[in-house]
């Protein structure tokens, strides 16, 4: 989730992801299947999805890699209908395989909520190119509407967890193991975090940070004041900064049971420095939550 939770007003987002949760459930009802859980959309039905609509998929060698993947409108030769490419950097597959689904899962599923959002920041084929994508077009894409970026990151989330029932059921079944759900949903595990905060943060006391390691710094965080949580050694985030694995805390000293998981740069695309992931919730209310039915 390309959200910023420091800079974003965490409650107005995650009442407006409960409205928009409420119009997707209007348009996907839950499909549990026989076997008692749901089936999760995958990388395959995502470009099943861009088949039957026409959109094009295009991995593009691109000058750097300060971008993951943009959508650009293809107009007909008579102008009057549009379809869309999605031009993605070919560096991802430079990645692990794993490590290239998840990223792709995730870019593709924003990409594809711009076209469903009838977004007008995509770039425009220019006329006679065909189907060629020159470099120039994606180093001078920008999004004319930052409002628009934000939707498209809140409704892909959405589909990359639902149905949300499901979501919570796995919160609750593994106590709150956000690497195994990541393993299980094939998505970044800073995703699951960002996401469990706008779900949790109204009715737990939850807190989050990213850890930049070669910086020694936070560089998004939401909730409780991370100095106390560095500066103690026998935090799961210490332990995690220290082993360079990752590592839990359910310390009852604390009031709070935290997980710490260790991102390794080599395993993320474009990273300059690994990182340290922390979501931290309340003890007592995160109890009473797993106990429900």
């Amino acid at each position: 989730m390309r959200i910023q939770l420091r800079s974003s007003d965490v409650v107005t987002l995650a009442e407006r992801v409960k409205l928009l949760l409420g119009v997707v459930r209007q348009r996907f009802p839950i499909n549990w299947e026989e076997s008692g859980g749901v089936r999760m959309v995958q990388l395959a039905d995502i470009r099943e999805f861009m088949h039957k609509n026409s959109v094009k998929y295009i991995p593009l060698r691109l000058p750097g890699k300060k971008w993951e993947a943009f959508v650009s409108r293809i107009p007909s030769s008579g102008g009057n209908h549009v379809k869309y490419a999605i031009v993605v950097n070919a560096d991802i597959y430079e990645l692990p395989k794993e490590c290239a689904t998840r990223i792709l899962k995730s870019v593709l599923l924003h990409e594809i909520c711009h076209i469903l959002g009838a977004h007008d920041g995509a770039v425009a084929y220019k006329a006679g190119t065909g189907d060629e994508i020159r470099e120039e077009s994606f180093r001078n894409y920008k999004e004319q509407r930052p409002g628009q970026n934000l939707e498209a990151e809140l409704l892909s989330s959405i589909l990359a967890f639902w149905p949300n029932e499901e979501f919570v059921r796995q919160m609750k079944n593994t106590k709150g193991d956000f690497r195994a759900m990541a393993n299980s949903y094939k998505m970044p595990v800073d995703c699951l975090l960002k996401w469990a905060v706008l779900q949790f943060a109204k009715d737990f006391g939850v807190h989050y940070f990213k850890w930049n390691v070669k910086e020694g710094c936070a560089e998004d965080s939401y909730g409780d004041k991370e100095s106390w949580i560095v500066e103690n050694p026998d935090t799961a985030f210490s332990k995690a900064l220290r082993d360079h694995c990752d590592s839990s805390s359910n310390n009852p000293n604390f009031d709070c049971i935290c997980r710490a998981y260790y991102e390794d740069k080599k395993f993320g695309f474009n990273k300059k420095a690994d990182k340290v992931l922390v979501f931290g919730i309340n003890r007592v209310q995160f109890g009473d939550f797993c106990a429900r039915n």
